[in-house]
């Protein structure tokens, strides 16, 4: 099984934050190569071209922080499963193949600070015409911090309309927050293309950030406010 991480040097942040994401993200790399896991990267720092065991150099610009994210899922079909660089692991990750997509958990009470406003926003643009799954409702949105596809369909049907999402925000990107469309485009879009197709999926962690016996994810400030140091065996 394959394990695929991205990483953007063009994200924003103080020097010593952006040292630290690094250093989550080569203690997730050589703990994954330690339980035996293949590891792959598509990135345009080479910083990481040595920790795994199939790199990917892109020189892509993009709008959205995270958009390397969809080149894997764009480019192949085989078995992959794509991981968030805070993501720390406890041994050797375990893929349930009985579901169509699995997921790392829920977003919880972050509707009004992070989605509410630009899904209200892009509703109101008529997103819905060029995105028929999408009706703008509030929704337990999934947090793809941990993401695989079983089911190709709905692989090729996600990609399909990000495609469409990153466009109609570039068509209107003076109308909305282009940052907070991140998240949308990334994880509101698939939980609502989920919700209207009725395709199964299963979350690894019932809370978010929790210890759930496969590994934790530190996402957010966890990780510079946090007592975890990554640099520590």
């Amino acid at each position: 099984m394959r394990l695929v991480w991205t990483y953007n040097n063009k994200v924003t942040g103080t020097t010593s934050n952006i040292r630290n994401l690094k250093n989550y993200y080569k203690r997730s790399i050589r703990d994954a190569n330690g339980f035996g896991h293949i590891t792959e990267m598509y990135s345009n720092d080479k910083e990481f071209e040595e920790l795994v065991d199939v790199f990917h150099f892109i020189d892509k610009e993009t709008i959205f922080w995270d958009e390397y994210k969809m080149l894997p899922l764009e480019r192949e079909d085989e078995e992959l499963v794509l991981i968030d660089g805070d993501i720390i692991w406890h041994q050797s990750f375990i893929l349930n193949r009985k579901v169509d997509v699995v997921i790392d958990s829920y977003e919880i009470d972050i509707w009004k600070s992070l989605y509410k406003e630009d899904v209200e926003k892009l509703t109101a643009l008529g997103i819905d015409k060029v995105i028929p799954e999408w009706d703008g409702k509030r929704r337990q949105v999934y947090n793809t911090g941990l993401l695989s596809f079983n089911n190709k369909e709905l692989q090729r049907l996600y990609v399909d309309r990000y495609q469409r999402f990153k466009q109609f925000v570039m068509n209107h990107r003076d109308k909305v927050n282009v940052n907070r469309c991140t998240w949308i485009g990334a994880q509101y879009l698939l939980t609502s293309i989920i919700d209207a197709k009725g395709y199964t999926h299963y979350a690894y962690s019932k809370t978010i950030g929790e210890n759930n016996g496969l590994y934790t994810h530190h996402l957010g400030d966890r990780k510079d406010k946090g007592s975890y140091n990554p640099l520590q065996y």
